[in-house]
C-alpha cells in the first residue's frame, strides 16, 4: 500500500513535545490537548478515508503519531508561566541581530589598517547592549534561540580585541590561500570574501556575481596555512582526505575558542525527556560500566523523531544527543540506556584513522559494547522502533 502523507503532523509533536518537557501552565496542557485530539482526529479521519493504518504513515509520521497517542496528559506536571509568554523555552530572539552580525562579517572581509578600531568598537558597543537587553528582561540561557546564543558569544569573543586580531590574520591568510586555489581550479572567481561565524559543518563555499565567499566555523581562526589548503583542497577538488581537518577540530586550540563561545552564549543542556532524563541515564551508565570515572559531556535530546540513527556523540562538543524518538513512556529505560553506553563508548574510543579513513565501530568498540547487561534486549527494540513497530 503507498504511505499516507499527512502534512504537519511531525512538527506538531515536536512542538508538543517541547512545550511539555518546560515549565507549562494549565491553560497551556488544556490548550495542547485540545491540539493533539483534533489533529488526531483528523490524522485518524484520513487513514480511514485511505484504508489506510497508522503503520502506513512514513517512518518520521508513524512515530509522531504514536508519540502523540501516548501523551497522558492528566500526568503532565502543571508548574510554570503561560507558554504564551514572550519568555517560553527556545524562543527569544533579538529583531535584527542576525542582520548585524552579517554587516559585521563583511566588514570584517575588507577591513585593514585604521579600519579596524571603528569594528572592534562597534562589536564591543554591540555586545554591551544585547546583554543589557538580556539581564532586564531577565532571561537565562535556555529561554534564547540557538541562533541568539551563537551570535551573543561570538560578539561577547570578538569583544576583545587581540580575538579580532587573531580573527583579521585568520582572514588575509585564507584569503590568499583560496585565491590561489580559484585561479588553480577556475571555478570560483576573485576575490575571496572569507567569514569566520557560527555555524554547522566543515566550510561552504558561494559564487557571486563579483567574488566568493568561504565561510568556516569560528574557531578555524587559529587554522594555519597547511590546514587551510587542505580545506581548499576538499571545497574546490573534492579531495577525500578529512582527516587532518577533523582532527584539527578535535584538537585543544579549537576546542578552547569553541568552549569559550559556547560559554559566552550560555550553555544549555536539555537532559529532561518527557519520560525519560539523559542525565539519570548518564549517571546509571557511568556508575556500573565506567565505575564513575568517566567525564559528563553535555547531554541533549534532538529535536525530531528519528528512523534508524537513535544516538549521537560529537567529539568537537563533546557532546551527546538522543533521538526524540525514545522520549516515550513505551520504550524502557534501559533501551535508553544502551543508548547513553553505546554513545559514551564512543566518547572513550574516539576516532581509529586507517589510510585516511575514520573507523569508530572498531573489534574493541563491538567487544566492549557486548557487555551492557540486555544487549540483545535492547537492540530487539531499537531494531523493531526502526521497523516501525512499537515496543
Amino acid at each position: 500500500m503507498t504511505e499516507v502523507r499527512i502534512k504537519g503532523l511531525v512538527a506538531l509533536a515536536n512542538r508538543v513535545r517541547r512545550a511539555l518537557v518546560g515549565p507549562v501552565s494549565a491553560n497551556d496542557v488544556a490548550r495542547l490537548q485540545a491540539s493533539v485530539a483534533r489533529s488526531l482526529q483528523t490524522v485518524e479521519q484520513i487513514l480511514a478515508e485511505s484504508h489506510a493504518r497508522p503503520e502506513d504513515l512514513p517512518s518520521q509520521s508513524r512515530k509522531a503519531y504514536c508519540f502523540l497517542k501516548e501523551i497522558d496528559f492528566d500526568k503532565v506536571p502543571v508548574n510554570g508561566p503561560s507558554a504564551g509568554s514572550a519568555t517560553h523555552a527556545g524562543e527569544v530572539r533579538f529583531a535584527g541581530l542576525r542582520r548585524f552580525l552579517e554587516s559585521i562579517l563583511h566588514r570584517l572581509a575588507k577591513a585593514s589598517g585604521d579600519g579596524v578600531d571603528p569594528i572592534s568598537d562597534t562589536i564591543c558597543r554591540s555586545s554591551r547592549n544585547l546583554e543589557d537587553q538580556i539581564a532586564r528582561a531577565g532571561l537565562k540561557p535556555e529561554q534564547l534561540t540557538a541562533e541568539t546564543r551563537q551570535i551573543r558569544g561570538w560578539l561577547a569573543f570578538f569583544s576583545d580585541r587581540s580575538n579580532v586580531a587573531s580573527y583579521l590574520a585568520a582572514v588575509e591568510l585564507a584569503r590568499g590561500v583560496f585565491e590561489h586555489a580559484f585561479a588553480a581550479t577556475r571555478r570560483h572567481s576573485s576575490p575571496g570574501v572569507i567569514h569566520f561565524r557560527p555555524m554547522q559543518g566543515l566550510a561552504r563555499i558561494r559564487g557571486y556575481r563579483n567574488g566568493t565567499r568561504v565561510s568556516m566555523p569560528t574557531p578555524m581562526i587559529y587554522f594555519g596555512r597547511d590546514l587551510f589548503e587542505t580545506l581548499a583542497g576538499l571545497l574546490l577538488r573534492r579531495e577525500p582526505n578529512r582527516q587532518p581537518i577533523l582532527e584539527a577540530m578535535a584538537a585543544e586550540p579549537y576546542q578552547d575558542i569553541q568552549a569559550e563561545l559556547e560559554a559566552l552564549g550560555g550553555v544549555v543542556e536539555l537532559t529532561a525527556g518527557m519520560a525519560h532524563d539523559l542525565a539519570l541515564a548518564f549517571d546509571r551508565v557511568n556508575k556500573v560500566y565506567f565505575d564513575g570515572r568517566m567525564d559528563r559531556p553535555h547531554l541533549t535530546w534532538n529535536r525530531t523523531f528519528t528512523r534508524s540513527k537513535f544516538g549521537h556523540y560529537d567529539p568537537v562538543r563533546d557532546t551527546v544527543m538522543v533521538s526524540a524518538t525514545l522520549d516515550r513512556v513505551s520504550v524502557p529505560e534501559f533501551v535508553v540506556d544502551f543508548i547513553m553506553y553505546h554513545e559514551l563508548l564512543h566518547k572513550k574510543h574516539g576516532i581509529d584513522w586507517r589510510n585516511s579513513r575514520a573507523r569508530v565501530h572498531t573489534a574493541a568498540f563491538r567487544e566492549q559494547e557486548r557487555r551492557f547487561a540486555r544487549h540483545e534486549e535492547a537492540e530487539t527494540v531499537l531494531n523493531g522502533l526502526a521497523k516501525g513497530i512499537n515496543p
